[in-house]
């Protein structure tokens, strides 16, 4: 997991919040990005979301977020996502695969 907010006591909230670009290479071990639950606003200030070489990933979200911001997502060898169980991404501009 990227976090897990089962096992953390910290605001995660506070500090995803402040996030505008989140860029993941080469996690090869990584399943989900959060084990648990965030607040739907954790990213609200994210505008662009690129991942590469998670070969392991799943999803994106699996709770529902509120992503207004998140404008554009970049995928690229992660060839186990499955964007059935990925919430929240239908409104997204632009994702390159």
């Amino acid at each position: 997991y990227l976090i897990d907010t089962k096992q953390t006591n910290f605001q995660v909230t506070n500090v995803l919040s402040k996030l505008v670009v989140l860029e993941l290479d080469r996690m090869e071990n990584l399943e989900e990005l959060f084990n648990g639950p965030i607040s739907l606003d954790s990213l609200k200030n994210l505008e662009k979301l690129s991942i590469k070489d998670c070969k392991h990933l799943r999803s994106l979200f699996k709770f529902k977020l509120n992503l207004c911001n998140l404008k554009t997502v970049e995928l690229q060898s992660c060839p186990t996502i499955d964007f059935k169980k990925s919430r929240g991404t239908r409104d997204i501009e632009n994702i390159s695969l």
